[in-house]
C-alpha cells in the first residue's frame, strides 16, 4: 500500500501498489513516489505517475542460489537528472554477503547491471543517501562495525 497526506496527516488518500516484502520509498523531484521491493527472488521499482497508474521497473533477477535482502532507493538531486534512482540491495550467496548498486533511469526499459560496492561475511543494515552534485553515500553494518563509502557520478 502507499498513504499520502496533504494536510498533514489529518486525512490519508490510499493506493494498492502490489503484494511483496521489504518496500523503500523516495520522491522524485515533483513529489511523485518510487517505490523498491522484493517479491518472489526479483527487485521491483513501483513509479507512481501523474495520471494514478504505476508503471513497474525490474531492477534485479534473482534466483533460489541467492539470498535477497531488502532494497533502498534514494532519488537523484540535479534536475537534468530527474529520471535516475539509486538501489542499494544486499546478496548473501553461501558463506559471503555482498551490497550491490544499481543506478536506473525509470523511462529505460531495463536496469543496467548492479555495481558490487562491498563484501564480506556478513554486510547488513544498508542505507544510501544522495548529496547534491550526485555524491553517492552508502552506509553498511558488518561484524558491528559501520562502514561508509561514497562517490561521485
Amino acid at each position: 500500500m502507499y498513504a499520502k497526506s496533504t494536510d498533514k496527516g489529518e486525512i490519508w488518500e490510499t493506493m494498492e501498489v502490489d503484494s511483496g516484502a521489504y518496500s523503500s520509498i523516495t520522491l522524485d523531484n515533483s513529489g511523485m513516489p518510487r517505490i523498491t521491493y522484493l517479491k518472489n527472488d526479483t527487485i521491483f521499482c513501483k513509479i507512481l505517475n501523474s495520471d494514478n497508474t504505476w508503471n513497474t521497473k525490474v531492477i534485479f533477477y534473482g534466483n533460489e542460489n541467492l539470498i535477497l535482502g531488502p532494497p533502498v532507493i534514494a532519488q537523484t538531486y540535479p534536475q537534468e537528472l530527474a529520471e535516475y534512482s539509486y538501489c542499494v540491495f544486499p546478496i548473501k550467496t553461501g558463506e559471503e554477503s555482498k551490497i550491490y548498486l544499481s543506478i536506473f533511469n525509470v523511462n529505460e526499459a531495463e536496469a543496467l547491471e548492479p555495481k558490487v560496492v562491498a563484501f564480506g561475511e556478513e554486510l547488513k543494515s544498508h542505507s544510501i543517501a544522495i548529496t547534491p552534485y550526485d555524491v553517492i553515500h552508502i552506509v553498511w553494518e558488518e561484524n558491528g562495525e559501520i562502514y561508509l563509502s561514497f562517490c561521485l557520478v
